[in-house]
Order: structure tokens, then C-alpha cells, then sequence
């Protein structure tokens, strides 16, 4: 089972009819590859222990659909929405973290998480959907664009403010990813949602940069100290065994070009 089909399974086992399995498909299609292999958080101050490491972040959104089913089992909820309505619920809560640190080109030049990714992954959304019915993905997207509640600016980034939930299924939203995150409370998976971490693409394209760099008179020996630093003192781009330890050395690496301008 690949990556992506992983993150699709717990939802294709929930969601109450098929209508909006293409929508999903489509959506986990052409998330950034990062999205499958990094974990919820680098520093691990604000998820449990279930969601760092390798494919940390997809569980963490299944986490957040798996908080979001139990809510939706209580008739108090359910019945404040259609069919229609809690299957976009639940697409909303599995994919509310698609863009944690932008594009994957965003990701390559800087890991750390883009404080807008509401804004980030709703855009997305839109971008890629077009033909379906505006009020569902409208739907979809303003519950994504508030899923950080009260924590919706920053002192890092004073120009920003993200929307806070206004309606009942937007704090939904809200609420199964902060619960889903909750270093106290741990959610259980199955084996199989720990899969080996896989570094072969990115490290191919470590490799194409390192020569392209050559090319443009960046010393050899200037790039492998890169690597030293960040790789436990391996040069061999080969030896990168992490997909975040692959993100920060090919981000050192357009810094240090960038320095050589």
C-alpha cells in the first residue's frame, strides 16, 4: 500500500457514501510529497509522541478525522448536519494540514511550518477542484481556513490573521485537531501506519543539486561540509537516512548559493 493510500484508507472506511471519494483522490494526488513523510512537528512541543517521525504528519490527520468521526457519532452533532455534510467534515479534517510548510518547493528551501497554511492549503483546494459545487468546497475550505481557533496570530508574523471558527463546523474542525494534538492524549494505529521511512526521491534530487552546483563553481568540498555538518559527519549525499535531515541540507545548500551570488 502506498503512502497516499494509506492517508485515504481510514476516510474511504468512514465516509457514509462514495460521492466524495473522487474529491479526496484528487486532493491526496497532488498533495506535496514532503506531506507523506515528515513529522507533525519538529520540535514535538505540541503533538503526542503517535505523530513525529516518518509519516507523523499523516497521522496526525488521520488522528484529527479519527477525533472527528467520534464527534460526528453523537447525535447531538450528527443531526445539526447531512450526509453530505459529515463526509466534507471528514475531508476537511484529513486534509487540513496539506500544506504544514507550503509547496514542496517552499519545503525544500525552508522545512519550518508557514504559520498561513490555513490560507495555504484552502487555496489549494480551490485550485484544484474546479467543476465541482462551489458550496462544498467553500465548505471544505472555510472549515481548513480556520482550523487554528484562538491561536490565529503571531508575534513573528504581526501582518497575518487567520480566521477563527464561526460556525458549528468550522469549531468542529477546530476542535478535532486540537484534541488530535494533545500531547496527553495518545491515539493508537494500526502497524501498518508506521511505514519505513523512504528517502529515495529526495535523495535523487539532492544529488542533481549537488552537481548543479558543481556546475555553477560551487567547490565540492564547500558542499559535502554541508552534508558533514547536518548528516552525523557523512558526506556521501547517499548516506541521508531522514527526509527532514534531506530538507535542511538541500535548504543549506540554496542559502549557500544564494551567499555565492
Amino acid at each position: 500500500m502506498t503512502r497516499q493510500e494509506l492517508l485515504l484508507k481510514p476516510l474511504t472506511e468512514t465516509l457514509e457514501s462514495e460521492e466524495y471519494l473522487p474529491l479526496a483522490k484528487m486532493i491526496t494526488e497532488n498533495l506535496p510529497e514532503y506531506i507523506f513523510h515528515v513529522p507533525a512537528a519538529s520540535s514535538g512541543k505540541y503533538h503526542n509522541k503517535n505523530e513525529l517521525g516518518d509519516f507523523g504528519l499523516c497521522r496526525h490527520q488521520i488522528g484529527t478525522l479519527k477525533i472527528m468521526n467520534h464527534l460526528l457519532s453523537l447525535d447531538q452533532y450528527n443531526r445539526q448536519f447531512s450526509e453530505n455534510e459529515r463526509d466534507l467534515l471528514r475531508i476537511s479534517a484529513l486534509f487540513h494540514d496539506g500544506m504544514k510548510s507550503g509547496t514542496q518547493e517552499d519545503y525544500e528551501r525552508n522545512p519550518q511550518t508557514k504559520f498561513n497554511h490555513p490560507e495555504l492549503m484552502s487555496n489549494f483546494v480551490r485550485e484544484i477542484t474546479h467543476g465541482y459545487d462551489s458550496r462544498d468546497i467553500d465548505f471544505v475550505c472555510e472549515n481548513i481556513r480556520s482550523h487554528m481557533g484562538q491561536w490565529n496570530t503571531s508575534k513573528k508574523y504581526p501582518e497575518i490573521t487567520l480566521l477563527t471558527p464561526v460556525t458549528l463546523a468550522q469549531e468542529l474542525t477546530h476542535l478535532s485537531d486540537y484534541f488530535a494534538s494533545r500531547t496527553d492524549i495518545t491515539i493508537t494505529f494500526e502497524p501498518e501506519y508506521f511505514p519505513e521511512p523512504d528517502v529515495t526521491d529526495i535523495r535523487k534530487r539532492l544529488v542533481e543539486r549537488c552537481k548543479d552546483l558543481i556546475e555553477n563553481g560551487i567547490p565540492r568540498e564547500k558542499i559535502l561540509e554541508v552534508f558533514a555538518r547536518n548528516n552525523d559527519g557523512k558526506k556521501n549525499p547517499n548516506s541521508v537516512q531522514s527526509y527532514a535531515t534531506a530538507a535542511i541540507i538541500m535548504n543549506t545548500l540554496s542559502v549557500m548559493e544564494k551567499a555565492d551570488e
